[in-house]
């Protein structure tokens, strides 16, 4: 035991309530263990987790835009020419995108 590079014990009691919340929070940060979880949170100050879900409603957007201007741009390479239902499409795409953006991102600025 002399060896042991972690040898002071730091114990505390918990209600119920207490237990569960910490509990969830340790799966939500996706420690292994509850020591892991705690030795982060009182060494570093806080676990961080990121939720993605607006990035990926984004970048569902700029996919779709994307698949629009290579048909567009199939089309103008075929035949020299866009229709202007195109152009509006592309448009009202761009739109759709901003808004999400501004509506998830710039709420934070």
């Amino acid at each position: 035991m002399s060896g042991r590079l972690r040898t002071r014990n730091i114990h505390f009691m918990v209600n119920e309530y207490e237990h569960d919340l910490i509990m969830q929070h340790v799966k939500e940060s996706g420690s292994g263990t509850i020591r892991e979880y705690m030795l982060d949170m009182a060494s570093k100050g806080c676990v961080v987790n990121v939720n993605f879900d607006e990035l990926r409603d984004v970048n569902y957007e700029l996919k779709k835009i994307g698949t629009n201007i290579n048909q567009i741009a199939h089309k103008v390479n075929a035949a020299d020419a866009a229709t202007v239902s195109d152009v509006r499409k592309l448009q009202e795409d761009w739109k759709s995108v901003m808004r999400i953006i501004s509506m998830k991102f710039l709420r934070f600025t």
